[in-house]
C-alpha cells in the first residue's frame, strides 16, 4: 500500500548543562509514515524485537469478540510486509508479557493470560526463526505482568512489574544452558534494565526517594552493586549502544540524560526541558504509563510514549519529536522497536507506524 507521510511537530531546543544556560540548537527533524496494517487485528499489550532484519511482534490481548488470529507475526519494513509466526507452546494468548531477543531467539515470558480471574503465569518460551521452532522454558519462581526483560545467549534477566502480591522486587535470571531460575535480591523495584557486550547486567531502580544505577554479573548473581544515583522519583531509561550506557531520568520539569562507558563510569550530562524529550522507563511504550526507549545505530536516542516519539541526537544535542494520534496517540498499549535507523510502533488493533529521524550528526 502506498505510504502517506504524516505531519511532524518540532519541539523546542535543547539546553545544555554545562554552565545552567540554555544553548538554541536547531530541532531535529522527525518523519512518521504509516505501513501496512499487521495480521494481528484488535490487540494491545503485545510487544516487539528486532533481530536485524524483521520486527517480531508476539501476543497481545484482543478487543471485544475478535477472532484470536495467529499469536504474533513478523514484519519487515523493507518490504513492508508480514509473515505470521506459528504458535508457541504456550496457552492462549498472553498480554503484558516480558519479550526479549537474544541475538538468535526470541524469548517471550509471563504476562497476563486472556482468561477471568487473576492469573499470572510464571512460563515463558523461545523460538528460533531460523528453525520455525519453538521451545518451551521452565518455570520460573513466580509469575509476573508488565515486567522488563533482557536477554543473549547465555541468560534471561527478569526484572519489575507486578506479582499477585503487587510491585515486585527482585531480579530473575534464567541460565539457558541449565534451563534453571535463580533470583537477585533487591530491596527496591526495578525500572528497567539491560546486558551489556559482555554479559554483565545494568539496572535501573527507583522508589520515591531515588532512581539507582547498579550492575551484577548473572553468572554469579549475589548483591547488586550501585554505580550512580539520582535525589527523587520520576520517569526512567536505559539503553544501551556502542560502548555507552545512556540513562534518562525525568522529574516532570527538566531530563537529564546521563551517559556511562560500560564500566558504569560517568561520562558526562545532557539536562534538558521536559517538554523537548519525553524520557522512557519501560518495553511497553504505554501499558504502565511507561514509554519505550532504544537508540538507532547512526546515535540518535529514542523515547517512544503515547503523546509521540522523541528523538536527541547524542552528538549535537538537537532534539526532536513527531506525533501521529492514528498510529500512538490513541492507543494505551502499544509496542515499539528501534530497528536500525528507524523507529517501528506497533498500536492498539492493527495499525504500524516507521518514525525516521532526521539530520543526524556524521561522527
Amino acid at each position: 500500500m502506498p505510504r502517506t507521510a504524516l505531519p511532524s511537530a518540532l519541539v523546542l531546543a535543547a539546553a545544555l548543562a554545562a554552565g545552567g544556560c540554555a544553548a538554541p540548537v536547531e530541532p531535529l527533524d522527525v518523519t512518521a509514515e504509516a505501513g501496512t496494517d499487521s495480521p494481528l487485528p484488535d490487540r494491545y499489550g503485545h510487544t516487539a524485537v528486532w533481530t536485524g532484519e524483521l520486527a517480531l511482534l508476539w501476543g497481545g490481548g484482543a478487543f471485544g469478540d475478535a477472532a484470536p488470529g495467529p499469536q504474533g507475526a513478523a514484519y519487515d519494513p523493507d518490504t513492508d510486509t508480514w509473515t505470521p509466526l506459528p504458535d508457541s507452546p504456550l496457552d492462549g494468548t498472553r498480554r503484558r508479557h516480558a519479550a526479549a531477543w537474544t541475538g538468535t531467539e526470541l524469548i517471550v515470558w509471563g504476562g497476563m493470560p486472556d482468561t477471568e480471574g487473576p492469573h499470572y503465569p510464571a512460563d515463558g518460551a523461545r523460538y528460533d526463526p531460523g528453525t520455525g521452532e519453538w521451545t518451551p522454558l521452565a518455570p520460573a519462581p513466580s509469575g509476573r505482568w508488565n515486567a522488563v526483560a533482557a536477554a543473549d545467549r547465555e541468560h534471561l534477566v527478569v526484572g519489575g512489574g507486578q506479582t499477585a502480591h503487587g510491585t515486585a522486587t527482585g531480579i530473575m535470571v534464567h541460565d539457558a544452558a541449565a534451563d534453571t531460575w535463580s533470583v537477585v535480591p533487591t530491596g527496591t523495584p526495578v525500572v528497567d534494565l539491560a546486558l551489556l557486550p559482555g554479559g554483565e547486567a545494568v539496572v535501573l531502580l527507583a522508589d520515591a526517594e531515588e532512581t539507582v544505577l547498579a550492575a551484577f554479573d548473572p553468572d554469579t548473581g549475589g548483591a547488586v552493586a550501585t554505580a550512580h544515583t539520582w535525589p527523587g522519583s520520576g520517569t526512567h531509561g536505559l539503553a544501551v549502544h556502542d560502548g555507552t550506557v545512556h540513562v534518562t531520568v525525568g522529574d516532570g520539569e527538566t531530563v537529564a540524560v546521563d551517559t556511562f562507558d560500560t564500566d558504569l563510569e560517568h561520562r558526562d550530562t545532557r539536562e534538558l526541558a521536559a517538554d523537548s524529550f519525553l524520557p522512557a522507563r519501560a518495553a511497553h511504550f504505554a501499558g504502565d504509563g511507561a514509554p519505550g526507549a532504544g537508540v538507532t545505530d547512526d546515535g540518535v536516542l529514542v523515547a517512544v510514549s503515547p503523546q509521540g516519539v522523541s528523538v536527541l541526537d547524542t552528538g549535537t544535542g538537537r532534539t526532536g519529536f513527531a506525533q501521529s494520534p492514528r498510529l500512538v496517540g490513541h492507543c494505551a498499549e502499544g509496542s515499539s522497536v528501534v530497528a536500525g535507523e528507524r523507529v517501528l510502533l506497533f498500536g492498539c488493533g492493527d495499525h504500524v507506524g516507521i518514525v525516521r529521524p532526521g539530520g543526524v550528526s556524521d561522527r
